[in-house]
């Protein structure tokens, strides 16, 4: 079973158009935008997988002779 929470916060680009600043005159003036796909309030996402393991193993002896071959399980005594 795996569990997982990815905290995803908001995030803004600003753009300036090279052009109007601050009333200061020396500050740019910058212009805020949150991106498309991007939510604008911070959310937790939370998500629970069940997963499923199985370990298949087998020994196997594999003997020839004379007389035919023949497969037989080994056994771990």
């Amino acid at each position: 079973m795996g569990r997982s929470k990815r905290w995803e916060t908001p995030w803004t680009l600003y753009d300036w158009d090279k052009i109007t600043f601050e009333a200061d005159g020396v500050t740019p003036k910058l212009t805020a935008r949150v991106p498309a796909g991007i939510e604008r309030k911070a959310q937790l996402r939370e998500a629970q997988e069940d997963q499923l393991a199985v370990n298949l193993s087998a020994l196997l002896s594999y003997d020839t002779s004379l007389k035919g071959d023949t497969i037989s399980p080994l056994s771990q005594d």
